[in-house]
Order: C-alpha cells, then structure tokens, then sequence
C-alpha cells in the first residue's frame, strides 16, 4: 500500500492601485509587484500548484470578483490591503465572500497585520484555506514562511517540522 495525497491547488491575488508588473519600470507612485512570483514560486516549491494569479485593484467589485476565483482552489493567499486604513480592503471582501474569520493580526515584525480564515463552500464538500499576507515582500515572505508552509505540509500530509538547532562555536575575533 503506497498512501497518496494531491498536491493542494494555490490560488494568489495581489491588491493595489499602485502595483504594476514585476516586469514593468514603475512610475512615479507605482510599485512593482514583487510579491506575487515570489509567492508563486514559494508556493511551488512546497508543494502546492498554483493554479490562479489576479492583481485586484483597491476596488470591492473588483476585489470581490477576484476572491470568487481564488476561493475554488484549496488555499488562497492575498497581498495587501489586510491592515487597518482607508484602502485595506480585504478583510470586509472576504466577509462579504463568506469567508470565517480565525484570527487578523499576530505579535509578529514583520507581519502584524496577518488574516487567517476558512471558506466552506455551500454546494461542495470542499475547504479553501485564506491568508491574507501584508503588501510588504518581506512581510509576505515571513509570513508564509511561518503560517503558510506549515498549512501546506498538513495539507500533503506530512509531519511537522522538526526545529533544528545549532550551536556557534567559532569567535568571529579570530580569523584564519
């Protein structure tokens, strides 16, 4: 008997008027969209497939439509829009969407304003994971690291894992 899981179907949006391609130079008052293909290879390199990528303006019918695409995959991950100022959007999307709420905000620099929650579809017997990641890269970056990875391997059915430790024992004063 060989046990089997599917890899988990990842969808990404990222959110913000100011965001152009990552290929793109930007103009004054525009950012390149670094976060969404270092997402989309993070996510590959753990496990999963990425299936959808969307960049949603600061808009709800916009916003709204993109989390109705990314809600048929098994996890889907937002960038920005996830704190607390006149265009972080997402939270309100998402609760209009339907999506439950487990937690918005973690003691974490970078990362505070991390949203955590769960999508059960009505119709389907299916669960799409949420995170929605702050704008940031780096912040991105960290918080999937610690929050992301770790849902992935519970969705391809591996164990934890293991904190590995290690001691320094070189003096940096000494060279040679």
């Amino acid at each position: 008997d060989v046990s089997v899981t599917a890899r988990p179907k990842a969808a990404i949006i990222s959110t913000g008027n100011e965001l152009v391609p990552f290929r793109q130079s930007p103009a004054p008052g525009k950012l390149r969209n670094s976060s969404q293909p270092m997402l989309a290879a993070l996510l590959q390199c753990m496990g999963a497939d990425v299936v959808s990528i969307q960049t949603a303006e600061d808009s709800p019918t916009e916003l709204d439509a993109a989390i109705r695409i990314g809600l048929q995959a098994d996890l889907l991950l937002l960038t920005g829009g996830v704190s607390v100022g006149l265009l972080d959007l997402v939270p309100a999307a998402l609760q209009r969407a339907m999506v439950r709420q487990l937690f918005h905000g973690v003691l974490l620099k970078p990362g505070k304003p991390l949203w955590a929650g769960f999508y059960e579809s009505p119709s389907e017997s299916r669960r799409t994971l949420v995170f929605g990641l702050p704008g940031n890269p780096v912040s991105s970056l960290a918080c999937s690291e610690l929050f992301v990875r770790p849902t992935i391997r519970r969705l391809l059915g591996r164990p934890p894992a293991v904190p590995l430790f290690a001691e320094h024992t070189h003096d940096p004063s000494i060279r040679g």
